[in-house]
């Protein structure tokens, strides 16, 4: 990357302190704040305090000039300089913290809600590409720790339910039981 000059840093650092980042971060902050503190309000504004130091206030500054001035040019930067010090330009600043926090809890609910619907196809597609690697009797799967202990669970799990155990309570005994099988100790056979 080539090296900004002055001027660009200048019109960066300007438009940093226009847009103020911590004022939008601040608010998803404040909001994720009264998550954990639900029910004492003067812990989560002593909390937001701490997060919101000048230290740290300083350091998100900094890092969103460096991605400015990754991302943008010298040019870009001037005609967002005039446009955030528009009439316009202002208005959409004073409602970007509250269209961040919203955004940020939007993406959150809607990628917990993909990872929640594609649980059961993630773990069809292990157990698929584990019983390929069985058949074809991959040699790297006897090392690799993570595959081992995939095909001990879906070994365990087929075995629990043969038996007609409650996994959730499964005794001493029965784990051993598991894991005297041929299936257990050699997962890949």
């Amino acid at each position: 990357m080539k090296k900004p000059t002055k001027a660009k840093i200048s019109d960066v650092e300007k438009l940093v302190e226009i847009m103020n980042p911590p004022n939008s971060f601040g608010e998803i902050l404040k909001f994720m704040i009264s998550k954990v503190f639900p029910n004492a309000q003067i812990m989560a504004d002593r909390a937001y305090e701490i997060f919101m130091s000048k230290e740290n206030v300083d350091v998100l500054r900094e890092k969103t000039k460096q991605i400015y001035l990754k991302y943008y040019s010298e040019s870009e930067i001037k005609k967002m300089l005039r446009f955030y010090q528009s009439k316009e330009g202002k208005n959409i600043l004073s409602k970007m913290p509250a269209i961040t926090t919203e955004l940020a809890l939007a993406s959150r609910d809607w990628s917990l809600k993909i990872v929640d619907d594609s649980k059961d196809k993630i773990e069809a597609m292990i157990n698929d590409q584990i019983d390929a690697d069985t058949k074809a009797g991959n040699i790297r799967d006897l090392q690799d720790p993570e595959r081992i202990s995939e095909a001990r669970y879906k070994f365990s799990q087929k075995y629990i339910e043969a038996k007609g155990w409650d996994s959730k309570k499964l005794s001493l005994e029965q784990i051993s039981e598991i894991r005297e099988q041929e299936g257990w100790k050699t997962p890949f056979k």
